[in-house]
């Protein structure tokens, strides 16, 4: 009996070892992956510097440039990640049957409409669970962060939670933000609580 026990304790805590060994070596692999986005949207953010640096020169160049044009082109040069960020919520949302301001509303209080926004086990625009979701999406460590796959994650998410729950939105965002198990009671009335939020109940 004694014997048994040992064995028994000696196999919970190797399991115990590979666990946190296992789950090390995902974190540091995230790591990996957000640091190769990063540099990838300093690149590009230096591009965009670039190009706004050409637009301002063309201005001084020519005073009577319409400022309307103008300040359109500047807003698309700096704010590129946002515009695109919105238009793929209109397409997205419109694709899977949502309301285009729930989904803002979710995108302000998840991540503030950061592409690399990271937290313990949650990531991008929609802040998508990676190790829920990333199976059954077909989401990669290399696509999660791109915007594109990241906020159509989120609106398939939230769909499948609509149709459980008969189209209770309540409901839907509960376990969008924890699963079934857990409830922040404060959730919903902070993605009510956004600008983008134009009120519903039933989606």
């Amino acid at each position: 009996m004694r014997l048994k026990n040992k064995l028994l304790t000696a196999c919970l805590i190797s399991l115990a070892i590979w666990h946190c060994v296992s789950m090390q070596t995902q974190r540091q692999e995230w790591q990996r992956c957000l640091e190769k986005e990063r540099h990838k949207h300093a690149v590009l953010l230096t591009e965009f510097k670039n190009r706004q640096w050409e637009v301002d020169r063309a201005r001084a160049m020519k005073p009577d440039y319409d400022e309307l044009v103008w300040m359109r082109r500047a807003t698309e040069l700096r704010h590129a990640d946002w515009a695109l960020i919105t238009k793929t919520i209109y397409r997205k949302a419109k694709e899977y049957g949502l309301r285009p301001d729930l989904i803002l509303a979710i995108a302000h209080r998840e991540s503030n409409f950061q592409p690399y926004a990271a937290s313990f086990c949650a990531m991008g625009v929609m802040q998508i669970n990676y190790s829920v979701w990333a199976e059954p999406l077909g989401l990669t460590l290399e696509n999660i962060y791109d915007i594109e796959n990241n906020i159509d994650a989120g609106c398939v998410i939230l769909r499948m939670y609509l149709n459980e729950t008969g189209g209770d939105e309540a409901k839907a965002l509960l376990y969008y933000n924890c699963g079934y198990r857990l409830v922040n009671p404060r959730y919903v009335p902070r993605v009510k609580s956004s600008m983008f939020y134009k009120g519903g109940g039933k989606s």
